[in-house]
């Protein structure tokens, strides 16, 4: 794919572990032209990760008339909601954000139960190896 084709609300596959991960485009040149920014999905964390949706969408909060998530460790992650080219409203954190996230929710979990955490320490394992960015380009 051309990177001149990326659009916002567009769906990108990308393998993780051995299975396809939903990443949908936010901005198309958000890392320069032609390079987008690309976010991760509350649901596809639940089904792929193994945090649940619910816990995550607990953890949203509206500050000045935007979303944000916040960790136990009281670090905040902006959140966006985007209309996928699946005609699917997603709220999403941007890839670098779910690094961050995974990262100190995994060193700060407070209730976060086991398998969500070592969810989480997978993800960033696989994230060093693999590198989202690299997936999608």
């Amino acid at each position: 794919m051309s990177t001149a084709d990326f659009r916002a609300g567009q769906i990108i596959q990308l393998r993780y572990k051995q299975r396809e991960l939903k990443a949908i485009v936010i901005d198309p040149n958000g890392l320069g032209d032609g390079k987008p920014t690309i976010g991760l999905g509350f649901r596809s964390m639940d089904r792929h990760i193994g945090v649940p949706q619910t816990t995550l969408s607990r953890r949203v909060m509206q500050i000045d008339g935007e979303k944000w998530l916040e960790l136990p460790s009281g670090k905040r992650f902006r959140v966006m909601q985007i209309a996928a080219d699946d005609g699917n409203e997603y709220l999403l954190l941007e890839a670098s954000d779910w690094v961050e996230l995974a990262k100190d929710w995994a060193q700060n979990p407070g209730k976060l139960r086991k398998p969500a955490r070592d969810g989480l320490i997978e993800f960033l394992a696989w994230y060093a190896a693999e590198g989202i960015y690299a997936q999608a380009y």
